[in-house]
């Protein structure tokens, strides 16, 4: 039977004696090595492997092949060699047993030379692979600054001429320009983004950030828009998310603005709401803020009244390329990539993106049935989470506040703030019963002491609402906070003619709110354990000091927009048209700051600022470097700090974006 076993083992089998010759050898080795049994039994299993008994001797300097069959115990990859002196990659086993009086080895042996060719192929499959994803990279960045440059011109050009003196016409064409390429380059962006995801280079940043900002901003880009559209732009932070939280600020705005901008392309009547909630963290009391340096995870849903999605819609609508249907992009407009973009960055966010339409909300009359886009999203809590709670002071504790809105999801919204605040609201929408209830209060007893009020509802607008209020002479002891989607020009002035404490434009953060109402009515500043900048604060049109600005640019387009937009600044500009004309210009002039395009001929930008803080090093000076620059995939700006640039500004270039890039030093 053991005879049977080794004449039919799909393996090379063989036993050797202590001295190293061949006992046996059955079928399989006789195909493996190409010897005949009866020929190679009797001789030396050298012949086999004859590396491996090199340098294997006595003391006496005679050679020991027991030395080398006993190494061999166990398992071991080895090379072999065939009758035809062919070295082939085999697995060899090997045990001792001992038999009577004599010790046996017994070798199990498998040719592995397919495995290694299949090895082989793999690599090169891999290098391939690498390769083509490398040239996938360079093919990236170059379309990227390719496109980037004459948008930048565009873009520019268009921004400068309508700070210039022009008849409506003219500044109607111009911003058709202006709006046009923002569509284009947001075109761009996607196609850029989605190549990137596809080549796996999404890297998402980890980096402190305000979430009231990320809305606030995000809300802020489709604003206009949405009011020029009639359409009312609701948003709600939930008491209990922190403030400051640890991820990607830029991803996350990038998602919101996708889905609100989706939102907005399909909703022709009611209203687009955007909140974010916590759904899962450290935190054990109700309203209780997550502990910093811990996880938590936030739940966003963006809801319009738009026209809806079937069930056959929804399910392809994350997929690439796709639309509800073929008659979407004739009608809407977009790439069909921007939902594919936003399911692959909530994941590399940990989180999950789902819809519900038709939306379960009451909506606008005549708006359509809705939809809820849903997503989740991982973040680490950050140390200023905590500090920057804001905390209405005691003494607007119990005071009562009228909110007028005739938008439903509106007044629920400000309703939870101020009951967060430990404030009394009440609720209202229309303006014709104000002056009614103000009046009832004050008779009551319970009078109020702030008025919300929106400024356009139907029947009695926010101005009309105070005009009454004023002749009845109720506005002694109540302070008016007038909240407006859309601002006209002379409506601020308007406001204050009329008594009115705050004038707010929507998006408006729920600290912005309460820090009005605590300054409407005089009281002690909402407790803030760190100062953030003022809301809305805007670079004066002037800057502080006039600086000398050294321009390294090879695109004449450029030059002459980055230099319009830094001398209508006030700046001096001096212009290098590659890197060693900036090595030569610095060499006879002093400079308070070089604006730097990375992709030049002869020198380029990084070569140029390497050699100029190398030569820093003798001088113990340092002259702040700004990469201005086409190139904007991931490690771009990396790599711009690795040179020694202290900042980096993408093409196209914002002239509010540069103006507070140079006038910050560069920070």
């Amino acid at each position: 039977r053991l005879r049977a076993m080794l004449e039919t083992a799909p393996n090379a089998i063989m036993t050797i004696s202590e001295d190293g010759v061949i006992e046996s050898f059955n079928p399989t080795a006789e195909r493996v090595f190409g010897y005949v049994a009866s020929k190679i039994i009797g001789q030396n299993f050298e012949i086999l492997m004859p590396d491996l008994f090199h340098n294997k001797q006595n003391a006496d300097g005679s050679e020991d092949v027991g030395i080398a069959l006993r190494e061999l115990i166990g398992g071991h990859e080895i090379i072999a060699q065939r009758k035809d002196d062919t070295i082939f990659p085999v697995y060899l086993s090997m045990s001792e047993a001992k038999l009577k009086d004599q010790k046996l080895f017994t070798g199990i042996i498998h040719d592995i030379t397919k495995n290694k060719e299949d090895e082989l192929e793999l690599r090169k499959a891999r290098e391939a692979a690498d390769l083509a994803s490398r040239a996938k990279s360079e093919f990236l960045a170059n379309m990227s600054h390719e496109i980037r440059t004459p948008m930048n011109g565009i873009t520019g050009m268009a921004e400068l001429a309508l700070t210039t003196n022009l008849n409506p016409e003219q500044r109607e064409y111009i911003k058709t320009i202006e709006s046009s390429s923002e569509l284009l380059l947001s075109i761009i962006n996607d196609i850029l983004d989605f190549s990137r995801v596809e080549a796996g280079q999404m890297v998402l940043e980890n980096i402190p950030f305000d979430i009231q900002d990320v809305f606030k901003n995000t809300l802020e880009s489709i604003g206009f828009a949405a009011a020029d559209k009639g359409l009312e732009l609701i948003w709600q932070i939930e008491p209990d998310v922190p403030t400051y939280l640890t991820g990607d600020p830029n991803r996350l705005r990038q998602i919101l603005v996708n889905l609100l901008n989706n939102a907005f392309k399909f909703t022709e009547k009611g209203e687009i709401a955007a909140r974010v909630q916590v759904i899962e963290s450290t935190h054990s009391e109700e309203h209780e803020l997550p502990e910093s340096g811990k996880k938590c995870v936030l739940q966003f849903s963006v809801r319009d009244s738009g026209i809806g999605l079937s069930q056959e819609q929804q399910k392809v609508i994350f997929q690439p390329f796709a639309q509800a249907d073929t008659s979407t992009s004739r009608k809407y407009g977009g790439t069909g990539l921007g939902l594919s973009i936003v399911k692959r960055l909530v994941e590399l966010m940990g989180g999950q993106v789902w819809i519900e339409s038709p939306a379960p909300s009451p909506v606008s009359p005549g708006a359509g049935p809705g939809t809820i886009f849903h997503f989740t999203a991982s973040f680490d809590v950050a140390e200023k989470g905590l500090e920057e709670k804001t905390i209405a002071p005691e003494s607007l504790q119990g005071l009562r506040v009228l909110i007028v809105d005739d938008n439903s999801t509106n007044r629920l919204i400000f309703h939870k703030y101020i009951e967060s605040w430990k404030m009394i609201p009440e609720e209202l929408d229309s303006g014709e019963k104000v002056s009614a209830v103000i009046k009832e209060g004050g008779r009551a007893g319970k009078p109020f002491s702030v008025l919300l009020l929106d400024m356009h509802m139907p029947g009695m607008d926010g101005f009309q609402v105070v005009d009454e209020l004023k002749k009845e002479d109720l506005l002694k002891d109540i302070r008016v906070i007038i909240l407006t989607s859309s601002e006209k020009k002379g409506d601020r002035n308007r406001a204050k003619e009329a008594g009115v404490s705050y004038f707010l434009v929507k998006p408006v953060t729920p600290s912005r709110l309460l820090e009005s109402i605590s300054e409407a009515l005089g009281r002690a500043e909402a407790k803030k354990v760190t100062a953030r900048e003022s809301e809305g604060a805007v670079i004066s049109e002037k800057p502080i000091k006039s600086l000398q600005v050294l321009l390294a640019e090879d695109n004449k387009t450029n030059q002459k927009v980055a230099s319009t937009m830094l001398t209508k600044r006030g700046h001096k500009v001096t212009i290098a048209e590659n890197g060693k004309e900036v090595l030569d210009i610095i060499a006879r002039q002093s400079f308070d700051l070089i604006l730097m395009d990375v992709q030049m001929p002869e020198i380029d930008g990084y070569q140029a600022t390497r050699k100029i803080r190398e030569q820093e090093k003798n001088t113990g000076t340092h002259i702040p470097i700004i990469a201005m620059t086409a190139h904007a995939l991931k490690g771009d700006r990396e790599k711009c700090i690795e040179a020694g640039m202290d900042s980096y500004i993408s093409k196209p270039v914002k002239m509010q974006e540069l103006f507070r890039v140079i006038e910050s030093g560069g920070r």
